[in-house]
């Protein structure tokens, strides 16, 4: 995305994307210095609105226990587009 834009966004437990994460992480999700992060639910989906140059930038924190998600962005086409792997080691 190069221009301003808004896409559903929400955490996996499946590399495909089939399921939105059980438990959400234990730190939650938040927007870092690029972007707008809309909770629609916490710490599970949310819609992420770019900045002028398309950038988004997004921090997820855990902590404890191991944990493995992916970030799935739903596309105006509908078309997902999923992340690799966000793991997260035990304390």
């Amino acid at each position: 995305m190069a221009v301003r834009s808004s896409v559903l966004a929400y955490l996996s437990d499946d590399a495909n994307g089939d399921s939105v994460v059980s438990a959400a992480p234990s730190g939650g999700w938040a927007i870092g210095t690029d972007g707008l992060l809309i909770a629609t639910v916490a710490g599970k989906c949310g819609h992420l609105v770019s900045e002028a140059d398309g950038d988004i930038d997004i921090n997820i924190t855990h902590a404890t226990t191991a944990k493995t998600c992916y970030l799935v962005l739903v596309m105006p086409t509908g078309r997902l587009v999923v992340s690799g792997a966000i793991t997260f080691a035990a304390d």
